[in-house]
């Protein structure tokens, strides 16, 4: 389970793994791929966000809340360490305003650097599905809940459902495009092998192309730079055989399988 980050120095990345329960840093030195592991103790890390301005700053949400790495130490921010932190996001305008999905509390949100959260009351489903950012108003977010598309323009506190009443498009894995912020992407409401699309933000939906014939989809991430390019992740739980990526260059029209068996943990970030 690899999530390549880097914004700063695109010749550094990191990575989460629950198996291993650890980060690490990589770099190239010589033409080889060097790694050193960033360790918070014992714990399952489940989500990696970077600082979108402080190079060598990162946040990870893990199975006792929110920690902080800079400067070759972690340190455990204020969240209660009993809340499982499935994944986090950072405001890159404002980091020190941050959002962390939990599996019993609902998403928190602090506007402090993590020193105190609270509970967004107003989120449209119980189910913890990951947060969209929007890529140039960072106050705009947007989740799938209940097999549609819901928008938050005011930082979480209020949601409006974009998708008609009715209609069950999308399900709890969904992308949006940083170049044409109107374009989504997401796993079929009608089974998790295939992808759909979105041009108006999430409002209607194309027909789902089937992209992975066996396992499921548990991820997708767009090309920052173009639309069109999009990648899948296969593989969503312990044990799954097609733990595979995809990339589709025609805007998920059709698609390609560019790496296979990464693995038993399936592949849970791209980025």
């Amino acid at each position: 389970q690899v999530v390549p980050v880097g914004r700063q120095n695109p010749a550094v990345q990191t990575a989460a793994s629950t198996d291993l329960d650890s980060a690490s840093t990589s770099g190239t030195a010589g033409g080889v791929n060097q790694w050193t592991q960033l360790k918070p103790g014992f714990l399952a890390i489940n989500s990696i966000a970077p600082h979108p301005t402080a190079a060598g700053t990162l946040f990870a949400g893990t199975a006792q809340g929110v920690w902080r790495y800079a400067g070759g130490a972690w340190t455990q921010l204020g969240l209660p360490s009993y809340n499982t932190v499935l994944h986090l996001v950072v405001d890159y305008l404002t980091p020190t305003t941050m959002y962390a999905q939990t599996d019993l509390w609902g998403i928190l949100k602090t506007t402090d650097g993590g020193t105190t959260w609270t509970k967004l009351a107003n989120v449209p489903s119980s189910t913890v599905t990951p947060l969209v950012m929007h890529p140039q108003v960072p106050t705009t977010l947007f989740l799938s809940a209940d097999w549609a598309v819901h928008r938050s323009t005011d930082g979480g506190l209020t949601w409006v459902q974009l998708t008609p009443a009715g209609q069950r498009p999308v399900s709890n894995v969904l992308a949006i495009s940083a170049s044409s912020p109107n374009t989504f992407y997401s796993v079929c409401g009608s089974g998790a092998r295939c992808v759909n699309k979105s041009t108006d933000g999430g409002a209607t939906w194309s027909a789902g192309v089937t992209v992975a014939p066996a396992g499921l989809i548990g991820r997708i991430v767009v090309d920052p730079a173009n639309p069109s390019v999009v990648y899948a992740g296969g593989g969503k739980h312990m044990w799954d055989p097609n733990s595979n990526v995809y990339r589709s260059g025609d805007g998920g029209a059709t698609w390609t399988k560019v790496a296979e068996n990464l693995g038993f943990y399936g592949v849970s970030s791209i980025l």
